[in-house]
This record gives structure tokens, sequence and C-alpha cells, in this order.
């Protein structure tokens, strides 16, 4: 059995808590602490085993105010690390009669147990750690009065309260899980209004533009008009034909609703359909990605590609994505343009990127771009929860 990891379903949120809060759990702590030690001394029995008490007691009280001053900065290996270890010094201070271990003890059960992200049997393993702990010592020392009674009531008591506070947790995170749910439901809903008008609006208004262009060449072409004209109603053209595109693109992405893999796999064909050689990455999971952090990681390789086709003509691009429990990260990284490659006619304004930097702030995340061994590259990296 390992006490490296506890291997948590998630990080809880209650540990981030608030100046008022993180007092009041301090001067909570700081009360049990001064309790412990002043049980602690007093204690009869041979001069060696007093005092390895009392020092094992002292540790584990040093422990307990550490872990409880840092206890939102703590990874979740500290912490179960943290309490784990209190309880052993704990449980082998009070085989040697130390009063303070009937409090140390519970209330570091008491938090490991009402830990939701901390499994029960790793608190269970600990638990057993800690009585033969307590066991083995009070076989070392002879004549010294046990406290088996008040340690078993605080933690029968404690164990009780502690799940209780567990089960109360499980609930609180249902509740909100199931709100994002219904969230993300309305969202999705209102995307695909969206989608829907702008589909009839800007699309059709956009296709008929470019049927009025296509007469308008035809018309000049008749006619011999002066080549420049002609060259002018041709740019025109492009510029509403790959406008039309745009907003295809864009109608796609609000419609689409499934996973970030889905959502990469139909980036890749339109850029097959583009003639852009795109070769698509993944490693970890992409179904458990946030559906917030997959619409931004998808615009930000829509960003990326279009960029790279304007810019870097017939230069393949490579997109790569990692995901993990609470992190992901997109890398999107183009070669030089090809000589002699046509570029996209349609010029950029230069807020892609920023707007892009903007929507991965907002979600806690970060996105930079620039020019890394030849290649341009853009990356962005979001953590969650």
């Amino acid at each position: 059995m390992s006490l490296t990891s506890p291997a948590p379903a998630h990080r809880h949120s209650d540990r981030v808590v608030s100046p008022g809060r993180t007092l009041a759990r301090m001067i909570v702590h700081l009360f049990g602490v001064v309790a412990a030690v002043a049980a602690t001394f007093g204690l009869a029995g041979p001069f060696a085993t007093k005092t390895t008490a009392i020092v094992l007691t002292l540790i584990a009280c040093v422990l307990w105010c550490l872990a409880a001053f840092y206890w939102p900065r703590l990874s979740d290996t500290e912490f179960f690390r943290a309490w784990s270890l209190i309880v052993i010094l704990g449980g082998v201070a009070g085989g040697l009669g130390s009063g303070g271990a009937s409090i140390v003890v519970p209330v570091a059960v008491f938090v490991l147990l009402g830990s939701p992200w901390i499994p029960i049997p790793r608190t269970l393993w600990v638990g057993a750690i800690g009585l033969a702990g307590y066991l083995i010592a009070r076989l070392f020392a002879p004549g010294i009065e046990p406290n088996d009674l008040p340690l078993l009531i605080s933690l029968v008591g404690v164990v009780g309260v502690s799940l209780m506070r567990r089960m109360a947790s499980t609930e609180r995170e249902a509740d909100r899980a199931l709100l994002v749910q219904r969230a993300e439901t309305a969202a999705l809903a209102e995307r695909t209004r969206l989608a829907r008008d702008l589909h009839d609006v800007l699309a059709h208004s956009l296709g008929g533009l470019v049927m009025q262009l296509d007469a308008i060449d035809v018309i000049a072409e008749a006619q011999s008009a002066d080549p420049a004209l002609r060259e002018r109603i041709r740019g025109a053209r492009t510029l509403a034909q790959e406008g039309l595109e745009d907003a295809r693109r864009a109608v796609a992405a609000l419609r689409e609703s499934g996973s970030l893999a889905e959502a990469l796999d139909t980036l890749k064909r339109h850029a097959d359909a583009l003639g852009h050689a795109v070769t698509i990455e993944t490693e970890g999971d992409l179904d458990t990605v946030p559906a917030a952090v997959t619409d931004a990681l998808r615009a930000a390789v829509t960003e990326a590609l279009t960029n790279a086709r304007k810019h870097a003509p017939g230069a393949a691009s490579t997109v790569r994505v990692e995901a993990s429990a609470n992190r992901a990260l997109v890398r999107i990284s183009t070669g030089a343009p090809v000589a002699g490659a046509a570029g996209s006619a349609i010029p950029s304004g230069g807020h892609g990127l920023g707007g892009l930097r903007e929507r991965f702030s907002a979600l806690g995340g970060t996105l930079s771009a620039g020019e890394v061994e030849g290649d341009w590259v853009v990356t962005g990296e979001i953590e969650y929860r």
C-alpha cells in the first residue's frame, strides 16, 4: 500500500476559501493544537518514554499547524501525506501514553475522512498503520497508563461526523454538476438558434453578393471593360466568397455539439477541402475536456489554421492537443510558406489572436504565438477542475 498519491476523483472546491474562512479555520486549529500540547505535558512514567511521547506529539502538532496554514495551497498528494503522518505520529504517541493523541488523531482522521477527493480505503489504510503504531508502542511502554477510552470515544464520534460531512459535500458536488449540465444545455440551445439566424441572414446575403459580382464580371467582360475594373470586381468577389466560407465555418462551429475529437476531425476535413495539409496529434482522453474549454481550443485551432493559409500558403500544419483530468494544451505549428503558392486574399484585421488571448484568459488559461525554430507556433493552455 503506497501513501504517495491519494488518486483523487477531483479537487474539492471548498479548499479555495476566503480570507475570513481561512482566519476562522486557523483559530479553530490553533485552539486544538494548544489543547493537545497542554494534554501532553504532565505525563507520568519513565523519562525516555515520556520524552518520546512529548516529542512525537509536538512534531504532530507542528505538522498540524503547517497543514492548517497552507491548507488551500497544498496539492492533493501533500495534503494527504501531511495528515496521514499526523495520524501515524499521534497513534504512536498515544501508545506511549500521550493525552494529546486523543485530540490530534481524531482531528486528522476527521480531515481525511471528510475530504471527498481522498478515497476512503486510503484513509482506512492510514488508520490501520496508526493503530499498529499505537499497539506496538504500548508493548514498549510498560507502566504507562493507557488512554484507550478517551481516544476510542473521540474516534467514534469523529468518524460519524466526518462521514456525514463527506456525504453532504458529495451531494453539493452533484447539485453543482447538475447546474453546470443545465447551463450547458441552455447554451447549446442558444448556439443552435444563433447558428440558424446567422445562416439565414449572413450566409444567404453573402451568397447573393457572390452571384451578383459574378454577373457583373460577365457583363464587364462582354463590354471589354477596363482590366483594372475587372480586377477590382474579381477581388471583391474573392472577398465575398471567402467571407461566405468563413460564415459557413462559424455556423458549423456554433452547431458543433460533439467532443473535442469530433471538432478536430471537422477542422481537418475543412482544411483538406482547401488543400491545406494538416496533421492532428492527440494525447489523453479528449472527452473529459469541459465544453467551454473545447470551444476555446476549437477557436484557437480555427484561427491558427486560417492564418496559416493566409500568411504561409502551401505550408503544412501540425495540431497537437493534450488533455488530462485538469489541464488541456493545444499547439499549432506551421512551416515556412511554399514559394509560388497562392495565399488567401482576405486581409487580417489583427484582432483574432488578441480575442483568443482574452478568451483563454477568461477561462484561466494562456495563449502565445511566435516563431520557434523556423515554424510559426501558436500554443494555448487551460487548467480546470
